[in-house]
């Protein structure tokens, strides 16, 4: 799986042609990098903050960045450089948040 950041926001391209999925800048509330744990097949992942309506993204490894969006949506992207992608998103959104207010 690949994510990438662009001015219009992130994209998770999921492998072997299941899609993408796409959130822009704006539907993002609160980042925060976070450790979780895959609880196996039945518990699923567990996160702080991460409550219902929830969504794990690339649940490899134990640390990633949790996303709160505009719809109360809690999105877990599991990802190997987690301090990175939050800063990239920190980035991207104060440069939204400037051009919308």
């Amino acid at each position: 799986m690949v994510t990438t950041v662009d001015e219009e926001g992130l994209r998770i391209q999921f492998p072997f042609g299941r899609g993408q999925k796409s959130i822009r800048f704006d539907q993002i509330v609160k980042w925060e990098v976070v450790r979780y744990q895959t609880g196996g097949f039945w518990r699923g992942v567990g996160a702080p903050g991460l409550e219902f309506p929830s969504c794990a993204i690339r649940v490899q490894g134990n640390r990633g960045v949790r996303l709160d969006l505009n719809d109360g949506l809690h999105l877990l992207i599991g990802s190997q450089e987690p301090e990175r992608l939050a800063a990239l998103i920190a980035e991207h959104r104060i440069a939204v948040s400037t051009v919308v207010g």
